[in-house]
């Protein structure tokens, strides 16, 4: 079933301090996620999520006024991917894709269309799907494209799939699956171009898929050039295709490092470079033959988003962090506010056992979820108010998931002379050790960006603010499981009694959980082990 939302009581709007260069800090919205952006003639659009203990979807646009306009789409899902197509000079097609809940039951995409202000959210594929490697959808919206859909409950399969407006699929094209087509690029309005690690290949309006160019070098990106032309990135060049004559040269021989992507625009180039929190941007114009550093970051592991045209760099990094610069010009911190961290402390609550993973008998892992308090004071030295600013922390963990965790305190109303403490709480979710040291910056104040080169502060030690560090979640955890020799409860706020039983109901052996419980005697086979109100089962090999 279809369900739309017409979105104007939902969605709520701010100005913000107007300036000419357009940096500026997102300060109201705590730890956000920008995963895509699109520039129009009076409007920057990202899409944008929260963090995992946060999640939800949120659109965003910021227009020349500096008019924010935020509206939920959803108050629970992750998205991994996002795109943003222009269709018009004020009109988008929005697409979050590869959609994350605790649920299996969450649709695909969430397609969201915004026509001259008025905003439209459409859940597609319900149930159908759950993963795909990239999406499209067409300037009419009664397209769309899925690359590479695995459905639920079945295995990774190399095929295109193409839906229209009522989600029923038109088209089921099977490709190369030892060579697969990885990401879509739009080229017209009813052509797509399929790129994999050697192949470029054209996906028309009949539902052929015709190769066009093929490579020994690995593709890493491929973005549209001029006059009919597409540019291909590999680790060392730059290689021009011509879709009309089918001719490729090389355009430049470069020798960057980890290279992720290419944009061009009016005779210039920009290549992004990233490796961890080294992120960088390198400007090629093509008319003069020169090539310029425009943009380098070490602050976080976050990925960078930039579209660029013949004048500015419309960038964001960092989740919140915004901008819009001249090409070739540095940051404007002329206006920086005088602000500095005076102190901080960093108070160690608790922590909350969470997994216990036996690689062996003799090797256990455990992992906690650890919660800290902070108290930060902030000293305004400069003689103009500060509305609002953000302190933010190094990155201090890095789990599975994917979910760069770190402090995130947004400060309001400093006055001009005056120090004011801020206290609240942070989490570390699935660590196994807590936090050792903190670094913490201020990277600006009313919502200006570039500057913290002198506003960081490092917090060497983590107090604890109890006696005794106790696992506060009271489900009892047994391992290993399977066991051979012994099992071990853990998670418990007192001694308990335990009985454990037979599959047959037979009452096999009695005690206290404190320490190991020995399973030597016990024969191979299923048991089930009785702690007060709960019970366990666990199999002895």
């Amino acid at each position: 079933m279809k369900i739309f939302k017409l979105l104007f009581l939902m969605s709520f709007a701010y100005s913000m301090h107007a300036q000419s260069s357009f940096e500026y800090i997102d300060h109201d919205f705590k730890d956000p996620r920008t995963t895509s952006i699109m520039v129009t003639d009076s409007t920057i659009y990202y899409a944008q999520q929260t963090q995992a203990s946060e999640s939800g979807l949120h659109f965003t646009s910021i227009d020349t006024a500096g008019m924010i306009k935020r509206i939920l789409v959803d108050p629970y899902l992750y998205a991994s991917n996002s795109k943003i197509e222009s269709i018009g000079s004020d009109s988008i097609h929005v697409l979050y894709y590869n959609l994350v809940d605790y649920d299996i039951s969450f649709p695909l995409v969430y397609h969201i269309t915004s026509y001259d202000g008025v905003t439209q959210i459409n859940p597609r594929l319900d149930d159908i799907m759950y993963y795909c490697d990239d999406i499209n959808i067409n300037k009419k919206g009664d397209r769309l494209t899925v690359l590479n859909p695995q459905p639920f409950g079945n295995i990774y399969s190399s095929r295109v799939h193409v839906y229209n407006e009522q989600d029923s699929l038109i088209v089921d094209v099977t490709t190369n699956s030892e060579n697969p087509f990885r990401t879509i690029l739009k080229y017209s309005a009813d052509s797509l171009l399929f790129y994999s690690k050697t192949t470029v290949a054209l996906f028309d309006i009949d539902n052929s898929i015709d190769t066009l160019f093929t490579i020994t070098d690995e593709i890493i990106n491929v973005t549209k050039g001029s006059n009919n032309e597409i540019l291909i990135l590999t680790a060392t060049e730059v290689i021009t295709f011509n879709l009309s004559t089918q001719v490729s040269s090389m355009l430049l021989q470069h020798d960057l490092q980890n290279v992720k992507s290419i944009n061009y625009d009016s005779g210039k180039i920009i290549i992004h470079t990233s490796l961890g929190t080294e992120k960088h941007l390198i400007l090629f114009d093509l008319a003069i033959n020169t090539r310029d550093t425009i943009f380098s970051s070490t602050q976080s592991y976050r990925p960078v988003i930039f579209q660029f045209d013949d004048e500015y760099l419309y960038l964001n990094y960092n989740g919140s962090f915004f901008s819009k610069r001249e090409l070739g010009s540095g940051p404007d911190n002329s206006d920086c506010r005088n602000v500095k961290i005076e102190d901080a402390i960093i108070f160690n609550l608790s922590k909350t056992l969470v997994s216990i993973d036996s690689i062996s008998p003799t090797i256990i892992i455990k992992t906690y979820n650890w919660k800290y308090e902070y108290e930060i004071t902030i000293t305004n030295d400069g003689n103009q108010d500060i509305d609002s600013l953000n302190v933010f922390s190094n990155n201090f963990s890095f789990p599975a998931f994917g979910y760069n965790q770190f402090l995130n305190l947004t400060a309001y109303q400093i006055e001009a002379g005056q120090s004011k403490t801020f206290t609240g709480t942070f989490n570390h979710l699935f660590a196994s050790d807590k936090i050792s040291d903190l670094t913490l910056y201020i990277p600006g104040a009313d919502h200006r960006l570039n500057c913290y080169e002198d506003n960081t502060y490092v917090v060497t030690e983590i107090l604890s603010a109890v006696t005794d560090q106790k696992n506060i979640t009271l489900t009892p955890i047994l391992y290993p499981n399977p066991a051979t020799d012994f099992i071990q409860i853990e998670n418990l706020a007192t001694k308990l009694p335990y009985y454990i039983y037979s599959t047959s109901g037979e009452l096999i052996q009695t005690g206290e959980t404190q320490g190991r419980i020995i399973l030597s005697s016990f024969p191979a086979g299923l048991y089930f082990i009785k702690l007060d109100d709960t019970v366990l089962r666990f199999v002895k090999e």
